[in-house]
């Protein structure tokens, strides 16, 4: 997620990076996925080796209901206690 201050597009910074992996398990109708999200990518995070800052799964997703639904449902399913 980018976030345009005030609309000032100079100041555009990155707050966050939503990561939905289908993990194969479904079918035509139904998907399942593993969810993670990195905070503000800073000097140091290194999300190669799973420096997130929270993870989710997102089990029995209807295809159908669009992608915009899934990215809805997978930040909802995110557990920000993860450490």
């Amino acid at each position: 997620m980018e976030i345009i201050p005030r609309g000032d597009k100079s100041k555009t910074f990155i707050a966050g990076t939503l990561y939905i992996e289908n993990d194969q398990t479904g079918n035509e109708l139904i998907g399942n996925y593993d969810t993670k999200i990195t905070g503000p990518v800073k000097e140091g995070c290194d999300v190669l080796n799973n420096d997130f800052w929270a993870r989710g799964r997102l089990q029995n997703f209807e295809r159908k209901r669009g992608w915009w639904s899934c990215v809805k449902e997978a930040l909802n399913k995110l557990n920000t206690d993860y450490e």
